[in-house]
């Protein structure tokens, strides 16, 4: 899509509208909301939310990657016993399997 310089720009035909914000539920009307505001805070306002977001040193970083080495690990080895259970058993019904065949061939003469 190409501007045109020459075209004036279009101007909205409303003007948007600014909506505040919702607060969670009605307030009540009790003892705090008779207070003065210096006195108490109304309880079902927020009084915002602070984070801190703190920089993570040589320690914390080793801590972090060896629980995910340790959890990496736990997994392989849960994959690694289980194939250790499904092998045998698998062999052992293949092998049934052939002794099976054999013995039906040997029983049908």
């Amino acid at each position: 899509m190409v501007d045109d310089p020459g075209k004036p720009l279009e101007t909205p035909r409303v003007e948007p509208e600014i909506l505040p914000p919702q607060r969670g539920g009605s307030p009540p009307r009790g003892e705090a909301w008779n207070k003065p505001v210096n006195d108490a805070w109304p309880p079902w306002e927020s009084q915002g939310t602070r984070i801190h977001v703190a920089r993570i040193g040589p320690f914390k970083l080793f801590l972090w990657a060896f629980a995910v080495l340790l959890v990496a690990a736990s997994v392989l080895l849960l994959f690694a016993g289980a194939l250790l259970i499904v092998l045998p058993v698998a062999a052992a019904v293949i092998a049934g399997s052939i002794v099976v065949a054999r013995l039906r061939r040997t029983f049908r003469r």
